[in-house]
């Protein structure tokens, strides 16, 4: 799991993940609410985390985009 964590990461430009939570949920054989004595058929592993802004990458990034911005003779609004 923590494989496939860091190989997302590496796609991500000027984002990371924080709080990486990897709970494990069990399925049945039956639809609707399990009886106590029924057995569990598999499991699933959904990832839960939080995107956040790299802080250190994006201010760099914002002004080469306003510095070729700047050159263009069009205008452009930013509603940051």
């Amino acid at each position: 799991m923590a494989r496939r964590k860091i190989d997302f990461e590496k796609t991500l430009n000027y984002h990371s993940l924080t709080e990486l939570n990897i709970v494990a949920k069990p399925h049945y054989q039956r639809k609707g609410r399990p009886r106590p004595e029924d057995e569990i058929s598999h499991y699933t592993y959904p990832i839960h985390a939080n995107l956040s802004e790299d802080d250190a990458i994006i201010p760099t990034h914002r002004h080469l985009i306003l510095r070729f911005l700047g050159s263009s003779s069009q205008q452009y609004y930013f509603l940051s």
